[in-house]
């Protein structure tokens, strides 16, 4: 398991850290990873969920 931050997330993702925030954060679902008071992301977490709710994504890797 690889976490990484909000800023990290968003460049895996190949966008900004504000369309991050629109797009993905927020929505019903998205695998997010509380330490303390800090949200961590799990790549392949991420990986599978956009797989299961995207139709037009290329995907982390």
């Amino acid at each position: 398991m690889q976490l990484v931050t909000r800023a990290k997330m968003a460049q895996e993702l190949k966008i900004s850290v504000n369309t991050f925030d629109k797009h993905y954060r927020y929505k019903k679902g998205f695998p997010t990873i509380m330490q303390g008071n800090r949200e961590k992301y799990d790549l392949d977490k991420v990986q599978r969920w956009l797989d299961v709710n995207s139709l037009n994504y290329g995907g982390i890797r």
